[in-house]
């Protein structure tokens, strides 16, 4: 099947098409079709995960295909052609790779890694394995890395046009001037216009022969690089204009993956093209671990090259040959595969910018300090020294954007220059402790706008008063003072909450008291009908208790104008000035009658209802009506602002008391650092009953345990007492499916253990997950995690990030400790000291950790072995051991090593009554150094771990039969006990130590969270959100024989959202479980950039409040999208004041019953006198013949 075929019947792609005119040669015209992803196929997953998962899609898809098609009749033929998708490569993928090279489902297991990350390593290491194996030599190029925007340019010969190219988008034009067709005018081709301009010139500037070849040779290849400089967006600078720049040649036949970098560079070169800077290595590999050490050199030598030197890093270009005497592209040698090595400074400022941007978004919501130690954390491949740098640097740019109040777009579009200012800032601005605000509540008539703003002013000054303020009508109002009606019932508490303005001193204005109290005076014990109804009660509670607690504690309320009847003559008055929206909805008159006399006694009835639940230290009530000459309220107001500050500022203990209540959930993770045979799953274990005998709530496997009848009663006298623990082993569960599938360790093939190993490792990250899950709905609380299983050094460090990852999204705390078993080594006597001298001259010095007799004295315990989940004694045991200890070779057991704080256990005796393996015979000290010579011998020679286990077999069974030859004992169970607890209990105090060492931070953290709602963003597609508003007016208008110029949606009336999106979950202040796991899903798809096309089905429309588009919620969820299972997925089209968007969920959950109603048709249908919550409307529903699918919607976090 030829590869147009192929991608017509491929389902995981799809085709961008575009009709061009008719040319020369081709009367009917062309079809230029661009071969996309089709993103609903991704289901949540990440294109790099789709490529690594199917490799075809890496050989012929590619980062960029295009095809022409005559129109009428005739083949496609191939136009463009990028190179294949090529990855990250770093020095863990590349231990991984070399450990699993031949053996896919090794011990070493790879469930720690990313499935991209460790995909990808897999493909790394079989294209080596394969070329090593076919007697080809290996040669390395690195070629400059340019930091822009992907380009690729061929050329059409039979229509005589060059097809220039972004990544994902193509277009064909001879000349300058045919960029500006009207085909060209989308803004899709935005970008690849800009390509064709700087095409055009670069071919200006050459000669007419290099013009001549240049059009030979591109009409069956593709030309790849970069467009570099111009824009502030990328981190390495080339200046300010937009240039070209080339690294590639792509041919449109075959499976090559690119021209030899060597034959691209001579071509650019001969033509007169700019090129990367080209770097060949000229040394020649013939054996996959000199190729892997190479690798890994190269790749960690990069890492610690500077910016300035290396910019963003290389690609690398791994190319083969048959012939190994030289190495040139004549004589067969061809790219096999590629990656990308990158800088630590570059990944450490593209953290920066994310960083920056994550600040900028959140309104004042995030502290510097916490934004610095998230970086810190994060950035762990610079030296110490160069990370505080950066972070200082960070921090005076987060400043820089408080102070001037940055937009996240603009940080990430100046990002250069802004880390430039950012250098020579000294600005102290940034959000601190949260600042006292006022809550005017009056009466729902007009109020005076310079009032508000007086007092604004009069809370910045921190409540000193000026001298003559200015008095109402004049001078003062010309100043930009008094503002729009409009614009004070804009600002309120409820808009404070939802705007994240939780760091800013600001008045917000509320008329009606019961809405402050139900933002602040949860309503508790209301008797509720239906349990979904009580569920929405108890979430109501929870965020109003939280927004108490973050914006309540500093708020001064102030009623004024709910004195008594007096001041209703006054009010009179001043209504006749104008109406406010909130009036106009409440009232519905425009002059006072008696029956306001009525709905005033109700508002001042609710006032004082507020007055006697709200703070009495935080509220005053006022006489009269709010005016700013009454000289004597505002010196009033002004002492208790002044108070507030203070208040706020001064060292409160009992603030302290209520961050300790309200910090997060601490999980100590306990990371074993041993190999098997060691005694790590006892040592574990006895932490673990340790636990169950003081009563905790306990998990093993992640199933919850009944709590032990009789506790421990010296448990309570420890100084931290966890909450909860749990012990998590992945040999456990590898055990439980070998038993599920009648299989044991001892007499299963290696086939079978790898596949229950694979299902057990799935099983194993859920039960931490729902650990993590458990542990984070908690507060103040420390919680205990075990883990049983071997790690060897780069799995140790991706546990740690997996772990870290989680509890950051589950808005947790994470402190991991590496467990080392340690031993204590006998002194060795004068001739045994002189033997191992002789040793070391003949293997040299001993690379491992653990010295030869621990190794010995852990075979020996495993040949003791009865039974075992995995490992059944013999020599299978034994080369799984050594195995273990390969992958820790040059690695020392501390904590520069390790990466995390290191707990050592001297558990492992190699003398005495503990000693598995010991004798007091004569010949015992040369029966050990024979021992010792067969493991050197051993793992001098071993160069894949857990592969080839028969080529071994001799030297295991010599290994096997020198231990029988002493004497195996198995120590005193209960000396062995004695011993464990004895370990347990100093272990048990070295873990909690640092927990007494974490101080809470010096001032309350009353916050309010970064994000309020996941959601589909839509905004592309406002043109046709509109047009569905016009269908359903027009279906309104011809349903109830309205007159035609009578627009039930006016655009005036009714307003339309600034962002339009469809709400997945809504978070609010208080994360449940369910939305937690929603969060982490969705953050996940918002690194990946995955979108997701929404289907409309229905338009409902209440005229008079809003109107609003439902989308199929089950599409969405089986495409992938994570959603709440109460949420009711739609998108807001209009609404009227006092209406908000968020009704548009209320009215929805009113009105499901009738939109699967079979007399709801295309016509439309009205559902007279809906009940939404207190309200009663008239509901038009309106079914579409064909859904509306709005296609490519990326996932964002609002």
């Amino acid at each position: 099947m030829d590869l147009w075929r192929w991608v017509q019947a491929c389902p995981l792609l799809h085709l961008v098409s575009r009709r061009l005119p008719g040319l020369p040669g081709f009367p009917n015209g062309l079809l230029l079709h661009d071969v996309a992803i089709t993103r609903s196929r991704l289901r949540g997953r990440s294109e790099d995960l789709l490529f690594v998962e199917d490799p075809r899609l890496i050989q012929r898809a590619r980062r960029g295909l295009s095809f022409v098609e005559p129109i009428g009749g005739g083949e496609a033929t191939v136009v463009r052609r990028g190179l294949p998708k090529f990855f990250d490569i770093d020095a863990a993928c590349l231990a991984e790779a070399s450990c699993s090279l031949g053996a896919p489902g090794t011990m070493a297991s790879q469930a720690t890694l990313s499935q991209s990350q460790g995909a990808a390593s897999k493909l790394l290491a079989d294209s080596i394995q394969q070329a090593i194996s076919a007697n080809a030599a290996i040669s390395l190029t690195k070629l400059q890395k340019a930091n822009g925007e992907n380009v690729q340019v061929s050329y059409h010969l039979p229509t005589g046009q060059w097809v220039l190219c972004s990544k994902n988008v193509s277009i064909l034009a001879s000349c300058a001037p045919e960029l500006e067709l009207p085909q060209w005018a989308d803004r899709r081709y935005r970008f690849a216009r800009q390509v064709g301009a700087l095409w055009f010139q670069q071919l200006s500037a050459l000669e007419e022969a290099s013009c001549k070849s240049l059009r030979k040779t591109l009409a069956s290849a593709t030309l790849i690089g970069e467009m570099v400089g111009g824009s502030g967006a990328h981190l390495v600078q080339y200046g300010p204009d937009r240039k070209l720049q080339w690294f590639a040649v792509v041919p449109h036949e075959g499976e090559e993956a690119c021209w030899v970098p060597s034959r691209s560079h001579s071509f650019f070169q001969k033509i007169g093209l700019p090129g990367v800077e080209f770097g060949h290595h000229m040394e020649v590999y013939k054996t996959v671990e000199s190729l892997l050490d190479a690798l890994s050199q190269m790749v960690l030598t990069v890492e610690k090259a500077p910016l300035s030197e290396a910019g963003e890093g290389y690609v690398l270009y791994i190319s083969a040959q048959p012939d190994t005497s030289h190495l040139d592209e004549a004589n067969g040698s061809r790219v096999i595969h590629m990656g990308k090595l990158k800088t630590a400074e570059y990944r450490a400022l593209r953290r920066m910018r994310d960083k920056a941007k994550q600040f900028a978004k959140s309104a004042g919501c995030l502290l510097v300090e916490d934004v610095l130690e998230d970086f810190r954390r994060e950035a762990t491949l610079l030296e110490e020294d160069v990370v505080e740098t950066h972070a200082n640097t960070l921090g005076k740019l987060c400043r820089l954007i408080f102070a001037e109040d940055l937009p996240a777009e603009e940080v990430d579009e100046k990002f250069l220059d802004l880390l430039q200012r950012a250098e020579s800032y000294h600005g102290t601005d940034a959000p601190r402790r949260p600042a006292p605000a006022l809550c005017l509540v009056v009466p729902p008539f007009q109020v005076d706008g310079q009032l508000a703003a007086a007092l604004q002013a009069l809370l910045k000054d921190r409540g000193q008063m000026k001298p003559s303020p200015p008095a109402p009508g004049g001078p003062g109002t010309q100043g930009g003072l008094e503002r729009s009606c409009a614009e004070l019932h804009k600002e309120n508490l409820a808009s404070a909450w939802y705007a994240s303005t939780a760091s800013k001193a600001k008045v917000y204005l509320n008329h009606i008291p019961i809405h402050v109290e139900g933002l602040f005076v949860p309503r508790d014990g209301e008797p509720a009908q239906k349990r979904r109804r009580m569920e929405m009660e108890e979430r109501r509670n929870q965020s109003s208790s939280q927004l108490a607690q973050a914006l309540g504690q500093r708020c001064l309320f102030i009623l004024w104008g709910w004195s008594g009847w007096s001041t209703l003559p006054q009010l009179q008055i001043k209504q006749s000035r104008g109406q406010s929206p909130t009036e106009r909805r409440l009232l519905r008159s425009k002059q006072l009658r008696s029956a306001s006399g009525v709905f005033f006694q109700k508002l001042q009835a609710q006032a004082l209802n507020l007055k006697a639940k709200l703070p009495q230290g935080q509220t005053l009530w006022l006489p009269g009506l709010p005016s700013l000459s009454d000289q004597r309220a505002m010196s009033t107001i002004a002492t208790s602002i002044e108070q507030a500050w203070a208040n706020t500022e001064a060292p409160n203990p009992a603030r302290e008391l209520q961050w300790q209540e309200a910090s997060r959930a601490t999980v100590v993770a306990i990371i074993p650092l041993a190999l098997p045979g060691m005694g790590k799953s006892s040592l574990l274990e006895a932490l673990f009953q340790r636990c169950q005998r003081g009563g905790l709530k306990c998990y093993r496997q992640g199933k919850l345990l009944d709590k032990a009848g009789a506790l421990d009663p010296s448990f309570s006298a420890l100084p931290i007492q966890p909450s909860s623990a749990a012990i998590v082993s992945s040999d456990g569960f590898t055990g439980e499916e070998l038993q599920f599938m009648g299989l044991t360790a001892a007499g299963s093939s290696s086939q079978d253990v790898a596949r229950c190993r694979r299902q057990a490792a799935h099983r194993y990250r859920k039960a931490i997950e729902d650990f993590l899950i458990a542990a984070a709905s908690g507060v103040d609380a420390v919680h205990l995690l075990l883990l049983d299983k071997n790690h060897p050094p780069s799995s140790l460090r991706n546990e740690v990030e997996v772990l870290q990852s989680t509890c950051k999204n589950l808005g947790c705390r994470l402190l991991p400790r590496a467990l080392a078993i340690d031993f204590v080594e006998a002194e060795a006597s004068e001739l045994e000291k002189q033997l191992l001298q002789e040793e070391e001259k003949h293997f040299g010095p001993w690379a491992y950790p653990w010295n030869p007799s621990v190794i010995a004295e852990c075979g020996a315990r495993l040949l003791l072995r009865s039974s075992h989940d995995t490992l059944a004694g013999g020599e299978t045991s034994l080369f799984v051991l050594l195995s273990f200890l390969y992958l820790h070779k040059r690695f020392t057991l501390d904590e520069r090593s390790v990466g995390i704080p290191v707990i050592k256990s001297p558990y492992l005796s190699t003398t005495g009554a503990l000693a598995s393996w010991t004798s007091d015979e004569p010949d015992s000290l040369w029966c050990r150094l024979e021992v010792r010579a067969l493991l050197q011998q051993i793992l001098s020679c071993l160069r894949k771990p857990f592969d080839d286990q028969q080529k071994w077999k001799p030297l295991m069974t010599s290994l096997v039969l020198h231990l029988r030859s002493q004497q195996l004992q198995v120590p005193d169970e209960l000396l062995r006990q004695a011993h464990t607890e004895g370990c347990a209990e100093s272990i048990w105090t070295a873990i909690f130590a640092a927990l007494e060492q974490v101080e809470p931070p010096a001032q309350p953290q009353y916050f309010v969270p970064a994000f309020r709602y996941v959601a589909l963003d839509v905004d592309g597609h406002h043109a046709m959100i509109e047009s569905l508003l016009t269908k359903v007016s027009m279906a309104i208008r011809a349903i109830t024989d309205a007159c035609p110029d009578d627009e039930p949606f006016q655009s005036p009336e009714f307003l339309r959202p600034k962002s339009l999106h469809v709400t997945t979950c809504f978070l609010g202040s208080t994360i449940g479980d369910a939305q937690r796991k929603v969060l982490a899903a969705s953050k996940s798809l918002v690194s990946e950039n995955a979108t997701f096309d929404c289907s409309i089905t229905h338009l409902v429309a209440a005229p008079g409040a809003l109107a609003f588009a439902v989308v199929d919620g089950s599409r969405l969820r089986g495409d992938g999208v994570p959603m709440a299972e109460e949420q009711r997925p739609h998108i807001t089209m209009c609404t009227q004041l006092p209406w908000q968007p968020r009704h548009s969920n209320e009215v929805l959950e009113a009105v499901t019953l009738w939109l699967d109603d079979a007399t709801v048709h295309a016509a439309g249908k009205w559902v007279r006198n809906v009940k939404v919550k207190s309200s009663v409307l008239d509901v038009f529903i309106l079914q579409l013949e064909r859904p509306v699918v709005l296609s490519s919607n990326p996932v964002q976090l609002c």
